[in-house]
């Protein structure tokens, strides 16, 4: 649970860092590779639903060659 939380800040600081900028990037897919990102250094995989450019669910789902 508590590697659950550091991914869940982590995700929720990088989007509101994009928030503040105002760089004319493509928001959107910078916070795909910013999730990627962040999956990849905890050995999960982060699913996200998107709706009207928000983030409303995010699925954290063990990888299967993951060491837990």
């Amino acid at each position: 649970m508590r590697k659950l939380t550091k991914i869940l800040l982590a995700v929720s600081f990088a989007r509101s860092s994009l928030q503040n900028t105002q760089a004319q990037t493509n928001k959107s897919e910078t916070v795909k590779r910013l999730v990627d990102l962040i999956a990849n250094s905890h050995r999960v995989l982060i699913e996200a639903k998107r709706r009207k450019k928000s983030l409303i669910r995010i699925n954290i789902l063990p990888k299967k060659d993951a060491i837990m």
